[in-house]
């Protein structure tokens, strides 16, 4: 059974209470710390532009590719963007790193931009 005691620290019923965590901390812990916070700054960015970019170029591509009115389409486009946007701020915080978190919205962005410069160039 653990406990909390007066240090915010966890213990074991029966043993001795653990030291706070700023005597356990080492010099190498604050560049941990700082990499951890950039990190979190990393994966903020990505869920705040890159969803947004994925978003615009989703948008884009599915308000031409949807089989029905040009009204219609970009309509049911801009509804389906809040849906898409929401999905992609989700994901980027639920990947194992900021790295993959940005892979998952540039890579898309990308092949969607070129989908929608392709369709520019032949139209």
């Amino acid at each position: 059974m653990q406990v909390y005691d007066e240090g915010n620290e966890m213990s074991d019923v029966g043993l001795a209470p653990r030291k706070p965590a700023q005597a356990q901390r080492k010099s190498g812990s604050d560049t941990s710390a700082t990499s951890m916070r950039w990190a979190v700054f990393s994966r903020v960015m990505a869920a705040i532009i890159g969803a947004y970019v994925l978003t615009l170029l989703s948008i884009a591509v599915l308000a031409l590719v949807l089989p029905m009115s040009r009204a219609e389409s970009v309509l049911l486009s801009m509804l389906l963007s809040f849906l898409i946007y929401a999905c992609a701020v989700l994901w980027v915080f639920a990947t194992r790193s900021a790295w993959r978190a940005w892979c998952g919205m540039l890579l898309p962005s990308l092949l969607m931009a070129a989908g929608l410069g392709v369709w520019w160039s032949v139209r």
